[in-house]
């Protein structure tokens, strides 16, 4: 069989101008205007994948910060494991608690407090060594 000509499609496909009828000066700014897009929306991403490197920044706890960090005992905790070292907690080891509740062994814990202020578990961030400096400049200013 073959295709019946004059059909409604066929008067909608032949009105349309096809994409070799389109003048090439048409075709160059529609060029154009793509690659302008395309660069705008790169340079865009480029600039939320800083802004998310930049929140992302390291930064280490305060001492001071560290060592006011409560010591529960293992019952005390409400994990049964480290989720840095992933080991269970033993009653022999001691244990130190961020503010949000989350207990790890202290040697784990400090040594990733020692490099980013932040709990591994929900984000939670204790005081860093720039806020502590602040905090110290701060105190005494006001004793002078």
């Amino acid at each position: 069989m073959e295709p019946v000509s004059g059909a409604a499609g066929d008067q909608e496909t032949q009105n349309k101008p096809r994409h070799r009828d389109v003048p090439e000066h048409e075709k160059e700014e529609v060029r154009r205007r793509t690659r302008e897009a395309y660069e705008a929306m790169v340079a865009e991403g480029l600039k939320i994948e800083a802004a998310v490197l930049e929140q992302r920044k390291l930064v280490p706890a305060s001492t001071m910060a560290m060592g006011k960090l409560p010591s529960p005992r293992v019952g005390d905790a409400r994990e049964g494991y480290c989720h840095v070292c992933h080991d269970d907690f033993e009653e022999v080891g001691k244990l130190r608690m961020m503010p949000c509740a989350h207990a790890f062994h202290q040697h784990c814990i400090f040594s990733r407090l020692h490099v980013n202020s932040v709990c591994p578990v929900c984000g939670y961030e204790i005081m860093g060594n720039e806020e502590a400096i602040l905090l110290a400049r701060e105190a005494h200013a006001r004793e002078s």
